[in-house]
């Protein structure tokens, strides 16, 4: 039984792999069954493997016998029924203790896991990464709009005079309130709209180097963006509220 990827790379598209004849080590082999295609298992490609009888392979391409026994790093043991999964590993335990005649205190000389414990495991890790993750962001977010302050703070004071003439002429305070205001949120949105370009290029150079599947959801794309604009709101509230409490005869006075 050879794996999705093996019946791609050895079969054309057109051909029918089951029925055929391949060679391993010299040796022919059937092809009796193709796997459905899945994804990989940690390091290992499930796609990529090649499937043999145990005896036949111990015979024919490791060269063990009955007499030297079959070395083996593993094997998977399915439970008849999902709840009855940490009865299945505790008499697993049991029959390798005995095979292995091991008797307290002596400890096991085997691993046993189970698709549960790497579920609950993975998830754990996956939780972890994405705290770490939403701290990295806030803290961006944090700096970015310290940034964005900053530069309207500067450009309240260097456009002193600009503001104390437009209030001169009949600007209202609410107009360089939202003035200032729209500025820092233009800011926030072009730096928004930069980030969401670099982190779609990353997703997909990452997709094609490790040949993973590129998606990115519009979901995150539309979080960034209204996350930017709240950041150049707050940042730019304070300058813009500044700028717009500017008495007009000291503004036009000002350097």
């Amino acid at each position: 039984v050879i794996g999705a990827k093996v019946r791609d790379d050895l079969f054309p598209a057109s051909a029918t792999a089951i029925g055929s004849d391949i060679r391993i080590q010299g040796k022919r082999y059937r092809v009796v069954g193709v796997m459905e295609r899945k994804g990989a298992v940690g390091l290992q490609d499930t796609n990529n493997m090649v499937y043999l009888p145990l005896t036949n392979m111990s015979a024919e391409i490791v060269g063990n016998n009955a007499l030297t026994g079959v070395a083996i790093n593993g094997f998977w043991v399915k439970a008849s029924n999902p709840d009855q999964l940490e009865a299945a590993e505790f008499q697993v335990a049991n029959v390798l203790r005995l095979r292995h005649d091991i008797r307290p205190p002596k400890e096991d000389d085997f691993t046993l896991t189970n698709e549960v414990d790497l579920i609950k495991t993975f998830t754990n890790i996956m939780g972890l990464l994405t705290l770490m993750v939403t701290a990295i962001a806030g803290i961006s977010l944090v700096v970015g709009g310290i940034g964005i302050a900053n530069i309207m703070l500067v450009s309240v004071m260097e456009r002193t005079r600009e503001i104390g003439l437009r209030k001169a002429v009949g600007a209202t305070s609410g107009a360089i309130l939202n003035q200032f205001l729209m500025e820092s949120i233009v800011i926030s949105s072009i730096g928004g709209g930069i980030g969401i370009a670099f982190g779609v290029a990353l997703a997909f150079a990452a997709a094609t180097i490790f040949k993973f599947p590129f998606v990115v959801s519009l979901l995150s794309v539309v979080v960034g963006f209204v996350l930017s604009l709240i950041v150049g709101v707050l940042a730019g509230g304070i300058p813009a509220r500044n700028a717009a409490k500017l008495d007009p005869i000291l503004a036009l006075r000002g350097d």
